[in-house]
């Protein structure tokens, strides 16, 4: 028995991959074309995709550390959608409990502008909201058969 993590990726995302490993995502549920993409990875790499991929635990409420190269945006509107950006291959970028997505700096000026989205500001620095866990996330292993 293998223990995996299993981690919310980009909509569609074609492969996910750590060293010479590719993991294949799939829909958290195959019948609703809405459902968020997952991907079941071993936990040396959800530690690596965690931290520079834009990935996150499935189980996770809100968003987590945000990755070099990426922002967190939301609806101006409250509406809590996700959102595509590229072009021609559109990558999906889902929200999380708060609406809070994930994307590429370079999509931040156009979501803004064109798309009804604002960016999220970062917390204050200093005292974490909680203080007593620890700065990074704990990766949870979660028996596969």
């Amino acid at each position: 028995m293998t223990d995996l993590v299993t981690l919310v990726c980009p909509e569609g995302a074609g492969r996910i991959a750590h060293g010479p490993v590719d993991f294949k995502p799939y829909r958290a549920n195959h019948l609703d074309p809405a459902s968020v993409w997952l991907v079941d990875v071993p936990p040396e790499a959800a530690e690596h995709l965690i931290h520079t991929g834009g990935l996150y635990m499935a189980d996770q409420t809100e968003l987590p550390m945000v990755p070099a190269g990426m922002a967190k945006v939301r609806m101006t509107d409250g509406s809590g959608g996700g959102c595509t950006y590229g072009s021609p291959d559109s990558v999906a970028y889902p929200a999380d409990a708060k609406g809070v997505v994930l994307v590429p700096v370079a999509a931040v000026a156009e979501l803004c502008e064109s798309h009804g989205f604002e960016v999220v500001p970062d917390e204050p620095k200093g005292e974490p909201k909680n203080a007593d866990k620890a700065e990074s996330p704990t990766v949870r292993r979660v028996p596969r058969g």
